[in-house]
Formats: structure tokens, C-alpha cells, sequence
């Protein structure tokens, strides 16, 4: 990223609700035209893991694993980890130096089980080790300098099925990783 002005970073009142909350949102990023027309060429896409970084067969039994990091195999969603309006904003919440290190697609249907209350500073809930070691002089938040990025790519509303988060719950972790989720 230059430094011109840009029409994504986050204003002064965005970034103080972020401290004090740990989140902002909603974000428009795109128009829902756009985002059915992806969504439904994404939906092709997937059954297609000939070029999906975690193989089928090395899987074993069904798990989540085989959604994670389709941005490398789904030119669409790669396309989606770089639009400028989520970029920009993280960039302003962490500076310029950005690495997306994984990404996690999942459907979530009208009436399914929500996902579990959970913070992560080590990813280590997906494996059952630390997938980050953060530096012990590190001066970035509590908990490393992470940011999920979440994106409904279907309609969503409060009642149908959006994400519920905790405010201040950034600054403290109060979920031992190392247990997993339940």
C-alpha cells in the first residue's frame, strides 16, 4: 500500500470503537448483485479440490480442514482476501505489513447451531498446537495482532444468523485454547 488517502481506512472515531470494542462492522464491500453473482460461482467452485491445498483423501474423517485456505485453489475468494475495503481497514488497524495466513470458508444454514463463544491467540483450538508463536517482545495487542475478517456471503440478519460478539473481550483472554472447542 502507498500512502495516499484512501476511501477504506478507518476514520479516528472507527479505530477508538475498535480499541474499545475489538471490532467494527457491519462493512458493505460489495453490492448484493455482486455478491450473488460471486457467491454462486464460488458454489461451483468448491466441490472442484484438485488444486486444494489439504487433499480429500489426506483428510480422513469429515472435518473443517478441507475449507481452510481455499483462497489458494478459488481465484474468487483469493480476489475477496484482497479487496481494498478489507484491507485497507485491517492496514489501519495494524499498519501496512499484512499476511493473510489463513482463511476458513463454512456454510452456516438458516436454523443450524451456532459457533462456539471462542477467542484465539494461537489458532492452536484447530490442531491442538499453536499454529502462531508470537514474539515475546511484541508490542501489538494482547493477542498478537490478528484480525478475522468475517464475511456473510448470503443474506444475513440479526435474526438469521448473524455473528455475535463480545465487546472488550480483545483485551483479556478468557478461553484456555489448549481445551478446544466443544
Amino acid at each position: 500500500m502507498n500512502d495516499r488517502i484512501s476511501d477504506f481506512r478507518l476514520t479516528p472515531e472507527e479505530l477508538a470503537t475498535f480499541e474499545e470494542q475489538g471490532f467494527i462492522g457491519p462493512i458493505k464491500v460489495y453490492e448484493p448483485e455482486e455478491m450473488e453473482r460471486r457467491w454462486n460461482q464460488i458454489r461451483r467452485a468448491i466441490p472442484d479440490r484438485s488444486r486444494a491445498i489439504y487433499p480429500e483423501d489426506a483428510l480422513g474423517a469429515v472435518t473443517n480442514l478441507s475449507n481452510y485456505d481455499r483462497h489458494l485453489d478459488i481465484d474468487l475468494l483469493s480476489e475477496h482476501i484482497m479487496q481494498r475495503a478489507i484491507v485497507e481497514r485491517v492496514a489501519s488497524i495494524l499498519g501496512p505489513d499484512l499476511l493473510c495466513w489463513r482463511t476458513e470458508f463454512f456454510p452456516k444454514y438458516q436454523g443450524d447451531e451456532g459457533t462456539d463463544w471462542h477467542q484465539a491467540a494461537t489458532f492452536a483450538h484447530s490442531s491442538g498446537r499453536p499454529q502462531i508463536r508470537w514474539p515475546a517482545e511484541n508490542d501489538a495487542p494482547a493477542f498478537g495482532g490478528t484480525i478475522t475478517a468475517w464475511t456473510a456471503f448470503t443474506h444475513s440478519t440479526k435474526e438469521s444468523g448473524c455473528l455475535q460478539l463480545m465487546p472488550g473481550t480483545h483485551r483479556v483472554m478468557n478461553y484456555d485454547e489448549s481445551l478446544g472447542m466443544s
